[in-house]
């Protein structure tokens, strides 16, 4: 797992907040409380993933400017 400079990974709240293995995570990411991110997912710079939300294995996200 990477994590970039000024991520936020919020402390699970009804039920933990899980990052799997191979995760790459950009700078100035939120995670949300209770988010599943799946193994080898990457996400760019500057995004956010709300409260509770489940991202499948090998995703990719990129947030366009």
């Amino acid at each position: 797992m990477e994590i970039g400079a000024n991520t936020c990974i919020d402390r699970g709240a009804l039920e933990d907040t899980v990052i799997e293995d191979g995760v790459k995570l950009d700078n100035l990411i939120q995670i949300g409380h209770n988010v599943r991110i799946g193994k080898h997912t990457a996400m760019a710079g500057n995004a956010g993933v709300a409260g509770s939300a489940k991202l499948a294995r090998i995703a990719r996200w990129v947030v366009a400017q």
